[in-house]
This record gives C-alpha cells, sequence and structure tokens, in this order.
C-alpha cells in the first residue's frame, strides 16, 4: 500500500542456460511461485557488425548492429562516440537498428572517419564494441552528361557532377522513371556506379524503356541515403 518499502533484489543468472527469452517467477516462500509478466532475455557472445559502414554527417540514416545471436528486447542501446542513441530490434536488418544522429565533434569525436560504436542490450549496463563507422560530408548532386540514352533507350555511360562523393564501392546510382504507371517493374532500377573522385560519379544506365528519368545517388550502399539530380534524362 501506500507508504509501504520498495525493496530491490540483485539476481544473478545461472551459468549454462541456453540463449533466448526466459520468464521470471518469485516466491516468498520458497513454494508457491508468482509471475507479473517478467522476462529476461539472455544473449550469447555478442560481436555485432555494422550493416551499413558509411553515413552522411547530416544524420538520419536508418542502420543496424547485425548479430545472429540478438533477439528481440525492448533495452537495446547504440553509442556513437559518447552519444547514446535508442535502438530497436529489427528482424529485417539483422540486429539492433537505430537512427544515425547527425554528426557532432564533440561527443562523436574528432576523427569523423573512425566513430567508434558499442551496442547494449540491456539499457546501458554493459556495452559490447563494434568497431566504428565512418561519416562523410553530405553530397550534393549538380548536373548530368549526356541528357539522353542512344537510340532505343539502349544502356548509355552517363556521367554525374557534383560534390563530396565518397570513393568507395558502395556508389549506386537509382534510375527513376519519371511517368511510371503503378506495378511497373522498371519504375525503379537501381545499378552499380563507381565515383572517380570526389566530384564525379559514372555509371551505366539499364535498357530503358521511352520516357523522362531521373537519377539519384548513394554513396553507401542500395539501403544508403539517396540524393537526386533534377536535370532531367530521356530515353528516345
Amino acid at each position: 500500500g501506500d507508504g509501504a518499502e520498495v525493496q530491490e533484489h540483485r539476481l544473478v543468472i545461472p551459468e549454462g542456460r541456453e540463449a533466448g527469452p526466459w520468464l521470471i517467477e518469485l516466491t516468498v516462500d520458497g513454494e508457491n511461485y508468482f509471475s507479473d509478466s517478467m522476462q529476461v532475455v539472455l544473449h550469447g557472445p555478442l560481436q555485432p557488425t555494422l550493416r551499413i559502414p558509411l553515413a552522411s554527417k547530416q544524420g538520419g540514416l536508418r542502420n543496424a548492429l547485425q548479430d545472429s545471436g540478438l533477439f528481440p528486447g525492448k533495452f537495446f542501446k547504440v553509442r556513437i562516440g559518447d552519444r547514446i542513441v535508442a535502438a530497436e530490434y529489427d528482424a529485417r536488418m539483422g540486429g539492433a537498428a537505430f537512427e544515425v544522429p547527425a554528426y557532432d565533434a564533440a561527443a562523436m569525436g574528432e576523427d569523423a572517419e573512425a566513430v567508434p560504436l558499442w551496442l547494449s542490450a540491456d539499457g546501458g549496463a554493459n556495452w559490447t564494441a563494434c568497431g566504428s563507422m565512418e561519416l562523410f560530408e553530405p553530397i550534393a548532386v549538380s548536373a548530368i552528361k549526356p541528357p539522353k540514352s542512344g537510340k532505343g533507350g539502349a544502356p548509355t555511360p552517363v556521367t554525374i557532377s557534383g560534390e563530396n562523393f565518397v570513393e568507395r564501392e558502395l556508389t549506386r546510382v537509382r534510375v527513376v522513371k519519371d511517368d511510371a504507371e503503378e506495378g511497373d517493374e522498371d519504375a525503379v532500377q537501381v545499378v552499380e556506379a563507381e565515383a572517380p573522385s570526389g566530384e564525379t560519379v559514372t555509371f551505366t544506365t539499364p535498357q530503358l524503356a521511352p520516357g523522362s528519368y531521373h537519377f539519384e545517388v548513394s554513396c553507401n550502399g542500395e539501403e544508403g541515403e539517396f540524393v537526386a539530380c533534377d536535370a532531367a534524362f530521356t530515353a528516345a
């Protein structure tokens, strides 16, 4: 009742328990047990890896620390430098998903190319080191060349101009059909690209149906942050 003293007791989990969710039942007399929907999730040794190794300094990317030993839970947290953010289990992403915050050198370290990461599955009581994440300056896309495809929408080498492109093997371009109808399987196609410099991205368009298209560039893979180019591309 009101004014009753609240007592806390430390629970030690016996060794050798299998990983997974376990129900906790309490007893005050050693004979009768009761539970109040209390559950603990046991994880084996964790070695999480970062799903998307690069992210823009502007923040907002949904990323994840992956590990096959993780189970759904409510107490995931991710530490990025000294910045702690909430995380949630996402089966599709294979682990604890979180939103990358905007870069803050004071909280995340001066070296944006190697920001250290940690994962906690118990609300911050214990942390597992997870390597580091590289943050890059937000990219800008300004122009494309040529502005139209070869005859009959044939595959065409294209150069995109801009700023802050990252010279990695994760560069991708989305080819988006502007007048696509619902259910059109070719409405959005993703192709591999190269960033030979910080100012250019090169790729070859797939075979295109006649129409107007625009391009979107990502420097951190197909699940990364795509930036659209306003310039139109025409397939004849």
